[in-house]
């Protein structure tokens, strides 16, 4: 058996468990109020699709303002208004954009039908990836760059199907969120159609469709990534795979492709994954009687890896399959990636078994990398060896994802490089609320942090530990998952308490994976924002400290040679609390420069929801209305500094709260301090104070006056 079989096993034994263990194990993880990513609560249209930079400041996502529909990102760091990255004419409504973004929000990669640099896109109407540098006003030369061009030229890949009613299916295609470096230098896609990406310019388009390439926008070179294993260990020419490289999407309900890719690119640009399709033992070592591409057929799918950055004989490698001669020449796979839930004899599905290979599926099937290419992050339909004898799964069962994270580092069988962080809590895939699918993920470029969504209220394994209180009704909710910490915890809260009223569509990331992002209709996570159309909403994470008052410093707030550094004093802030018996406490904060202050204090309070439960003797649920112990936030303040100094600002609680801060016992709080520089990364700390005392006028804050860095 397994080691990860063993632990499964385990818990299905003791599942009772693990909420009581996660008491103890760590402290738990909480997060702002959701805020609306567009200026000033100016919401939108609808919104959808929505990724953020690595840098957590810049939000890219599809969105309608005022009738102008189109690509926009917003500024969350200042607040500005949207601006349009690309207009909706441009971007096509039948073609998916897929966006992407570099790390300081700078360069957004999309996919189009337009040909936005018409003297270099000769694709006759087929779908292209384009980067837009943001910093180039609009209508101005170098605005757009195409990225899916041939090596060594700006001129674009040619596609057999050009100026036919087939092209806007053929082409080339681009991943969401996952689909640029941090850099903006290098953009991996997927091309889709039979091209002259191997021939060159004026080759013929005989290159076969499905292929994996990154183009480097710099040097304006096109790697071929999707290669033959031949070719990889011949070291001479890349190959591009006979019969296509990558899994094969049908848009239509029938043979045809559809325009969307699979291909993610690490953050450092050093590493590529995608979903491989029956081509995989063309491409990757296999175990002995492992199918070949007939016997696979066109829906099987199992992820593929490979470090570019080693140049063209370094291997591709299979993420999940157990019987890589590279991992293990005589060891079985965790994942029994030949399980069929239908009992049909011989068939073989690998990762993620479904119906149609449309478009919708891409970004959940689309693999997810650290920013050294060495954590991949994915989800599988397919039940571990020791789950299919440990549950019953009956014909027809339809199979819904579990989220897996694989260290790739050498030396490690997929067996000991696989680690689940969900699993089933029954084997009736009817119940939302133990078997409901993952219908988004995201990993940050740390590797440290993972967000997905789901309906699931009951999780099964005991690690990660689930360090919130679960959801007593499923609904769409967003959870993050700690694996430094190995904790779970639940991400999106409303005003009121409870997860999102309503659908949530997709999750991302930053790179520290402390910001969260996604897409939702509800109503009850903004104030009179939501309820008819999705909005773009993110949260940040803080972590409340295990011993009251104690502060944390962040890094350096820039990147500094170790020279430097010994003579650049390092960039702090401290601060201490004072409460008066007026029920006031004024923080003072000492600063390095000019910036704005922001404090923001949260405090256990009790709130008023209601539930729906079934009542012994009637037939319908009842509605009832019972108190619930949520983190609300109490008080708010933001100061500008005009200088380096100290900085004092009174909080006063809001009318809400003063009847608990009027009490004997007050209102415990945890102080989020917040100090934002001119020029420099925002700096945090926490401090605890208690609110106790009739509220009284409260005095006014002051701005530090002193010599600015």
């Amino acid at each position: 058996m397994s080691s990860i079989g063993i632990r499964l096993a385990a818990t299905l034994a003791a599942a009772t468990f693990t909420l009581a263990a996660a008491t103890g194990r760590a402290s738990a993880v909480t997060f702002t109020d959701p805020v609306l990513a567009s200026a000033t609560n100016l919401p939108a249209e609808s919104s959808s699709d929505v990724v953020l930079s690595g840098d957590g400041n810049h939000a890219v996502y599809i969105a309608n303002y005022d009738g102008v529909s189109g690509l926009w990102e917003s500024d969350l760091q200042t607040g500005a208004m949207p601006v349009l990255v690309v207009p909706g004419s441009d971007i096509s409504t039948s073609i998916d954009p897929a966006p992407s973004v570099s790390a300081n929000g700078q360069y957004v990669a999309f996919t189009t039908t337009a040909a936005l640099d018409p003297t270099n896109d000769s694709g006759g109407g087929c779908v292209d990836v384009y980067v837009r540098n943001m910093s180039i006003p609009d209508g101005q030369a170098g605005e757009y760059t195409l990225a899916s061009a041939l090596d060594g030229s700006t001129k674009g890949i040619g596609y057999a199907a050009a100026g036919t009613s087939g092209c806007p299916a053929s082409g080339s295609a681009a991943a969401l969120g996952v689909a640029i470096s941090a850099d903006g230098n290098q953009v991996a896609f997927t091309v889709v159609g039979a091209s002259n990406l191997a021939t060159g310019v004026g080759g013929a388009t005989t290159t076969p469709a499905e292929q994996v390439a990154v183009r480097n926008l710099d040097t304006d070179t096109t790697t071929l990534v999707s290669q033959t294993m031949a070719s990889e260990q011949s070291g001479g020419t890349r190959a591009p795979v006979p019969g296509g490289g990558v899994l094969t999407f049908d848009g239509y309900g029938n043979n045809t492709a559809a325009a969307v890719s699979t291909a993610a690119i690490s953050a450092d640009g050093s590493t590529v994954a995608w979903m491989g399709g029956s081509t995989i033992a063309a491409q990757a070592p296999v175990g002995p009687g492992f199918p070949d591409a007939f016997e696979l057929g066109e829906g099987y799918d199992e992820p593929l890896w490979r470090n570019i950055a080693a140049g063209p004989t370094a291997p591709t490698r299979r993420v999940t399959g157990g019987d890589d001669p590279l991992a293990c020449a005589s060891c079985m796979g965790p994942l029994d990636l030949g399980y069929d839930p239908n009992g049909e004899s011989g068939a073989v599905f690998g990762t993620y078994v479904v119906q149609n290979l449309n478009a919708a599926v891409a970004p959940e099937l689309t693999p997810q990398l650290s920013a050294d290419g060495q954590t991949v992050a994915f989800l599988s339909t397919q039940p571990t060896l020791v789950q299919e004898h440990t549950y019953n799964f009956g014909g027809g069962s339809a199979l819904t994802g579990n989220l897996f994270v694989v260290n790739m580092a050498p030396g490690l069988t997929r067996d000991q490089a696989l680690t689940p962080l969900t699993a089933w809590a029954s084997n009736t895939f009817t119940d939302i609320e133990t078997t409901g699918g993952i219908q988004s993920f995201s990993l940050s470029a740390s590797g440290t942090r993972v967000a997905f969504l789901t309906d699931r209220t009951k999780f099964l394994l005991a690690s990660p530990a689930m360090v919130s209180a679960p959801l007593s009704y499923p609904a769409d909710a967003v959870y993050d998952v700690d694996l430094t910490a190995d904790t779970l915890a639940l991400a999106s809260v409303g005003y009121d308490g409870n997860a999102p009223n309503s659908d949530v569509t997709n999750v991302s990331l930053d790179a520290s994976g402390q910001r969260l992002a996604y897409t939702s209709g509800a109503s009850n996570l903004v104030y009179g924002i939501g309820g008819y159309q999705d909005e773009v909403f993110y949260q940040d994470e803080y972590t409340v400290p295990a011993v009251a008052g104690q502060s944390t410093v962040s890094a350096l707030p820039t990147t500094v040679s170790a020279a430097a550094a010994a003579l650049t004093p390092t960039w702090r802030i401290g601060a201490t609390t004072a409460a008066d018996k007026h029920g006031h406490v004024t923080v003072s904060t000492a600063l390095p420069a000019a910036g704005r202050l922001a404090l923001s204090a949260s405090a256990l309070v009790p709130v008023k929801v209601k539930v729906r439960a079934k009542v012994k003797g009637r037939r319908r649920a009842v509605t009832r209305t019972v108190t619930r112990i949520r983190r609300k936030t109490i008080a708010t303040a933001t100061v500008t500094a005009t200088g380096a100094g100290i900085v004092k600002a009174t909080l006063t609680a809001t009318r809400a709260y003063r009847r608990l801060v009027a009490g004997a016992a007050g209102l415990d709080a945890t102080i989020a301090v917040r100090f934002t520089p001119a020029a420099s990364k925002q700096l945090r700390t926490t401090v605890a104070a208690t609110f106790r005392g009739r509220v009284a006028a409260a005095t006014r804050v002051s701005t530090a006056k002193g010599q600015t860095r």
